[in-house]
């Protein structure tokens, strides 16, 4: 299944906490050009074979989704702003309601290095991704570079995605019985200077299907510009 899209998202935040909304809109299918990029990279990127499953792709169906997500510092992570390496993080919840997924999670993430920086996205690429400032450092974090590695968890509780359960409203002969229950993994690190950033992240899920044989795994670079540190 591949997803083409695009999100708008609208955020409240209140020093310790931050809220949230986005909407996603978009498109599976052969409207997606998911078929055509990924043997484009495979061909001219990766040198490696063609997938050739794309025959049997989720069908094209428009897509709007809600995403709504909740982030809370953890205090007592503060105290460690005057030694030689920082720690911060978050607790998380949220929910996602629509046809291309509707679940309800809950997480945390734990950042650690130097000079972290106040604005903070999750550091992946995903759905619902957007997170401005939760954090306020002050003296050291105020440099124009950063540098830092986080590690994560999430647990999910899944109603339906498209990409598995096949769309609401058309028949797909090839889908598969989602796991209503879902645990993921992530770490990486990320690198800073003045308004740029470049996180590397790496994900590792629980079975999302029954019958799964190997457990889902997918990295992701993510390139943000324009928020100041």
């Amino acid at each position: 299944a591949g997803w083409l899209g695009l999100e708008f998202s609208l955020q409240a935040s209140a020093g310790n906490s931050a809220n949230t909304a986005t909407l996603s809109i978009g498109t599976t299918g052969e409207l997606s050009y998911a078929r055509d990029i990924q043997k484009w990279v495979h061909e001219n990127v990766s040198d490696s074979p063609v997938f050739q499953g794309w025959d049997s792709q989720a069908p094209s169906e428009l897509t709007v989704n809600l995403h709504l997500d909740h982030k809370r510092r953890i205090p007592f992570l503060d105290g460690t702003s005057g030694w030689p390496v920082n720690f911060d993080g978050f607790t998380e919840w949220g929910a996602s309601f629509g046809n291309f997924r509707t679940d309800a999670y809950v997480g945390t993430l734990i950042r650690a290095g130097f000079h972290l920086p106040s604005s903070y996205a999750t550091p992946r690429v995903q759905l619902g991704s957007f997170t401005d400032t939760i954090f306020e450092h002050n003296g050291d974090a105020a440099s124009e570079w950063a540098l830092y590695s986080f590690a994560g968890a999430r647990g999910y509780a899944v109603l339906q995605d498209i990409t598995l359960d096949g769309p609401l409203f058309r028949d797909w002969d090839e889908s598969v019985d989602s796991e209503p229950w879902v645990g993921e993994f992530t770490f990486g690190f990320a690198a800073g200077y003045k308004q740029i950033e470049i996180s590397l992240s790496h994900v590792i899920r629980t079975d999302e299907f029954e019958g799964q044989r190997n457990r889902s795994r997918y990295g992701s670079v993510l390139m943000r510009i324009g928020t100041s540190f």
